[in-house]
């Protein structure tokens, strides 16, 4: 039998005053606002950019929105969420 680390997600209590969440929800939102403008402008563009290209050209669309990694051919939930994972 071997040994294996297993990391666990745990839920954990802050505590802070009103103000100070509303202020780190409002840099969130700044964040996010920013992001949904940015997805926007590009989704616009690919969409220009596909619908005015010639016959001889071809859109290649690469998506980097995660940090993809080698992973097992039929991997179970825990194993996709990193609980059973070896980061080695």
């Amino acid at each position: 039998m071997t040994e294996k680390q297993v990391t666990l997600t745990v839920r954990d209590s802050k505590q802070g005053s009103v103000t100070e969440l509303i202020d780190k929800f409002e840099k969130q939102l700044q964040r996010y606002q920013k992001h949904v403008y940015r997805t926007n402008r590009q989704c616009d563009y690919f969409s220009q950019k596909r619908n005015t290209m010639g016959n001889t050209n071809c859109v290649i669309h690469i998506d980097f929105s995660e940090n993809y990694i080698c992973g097992y051919y039929k991997e179970i939930q825990g194993m996709h969420f990193g609980a059973s994972k070896n980061n080695n």
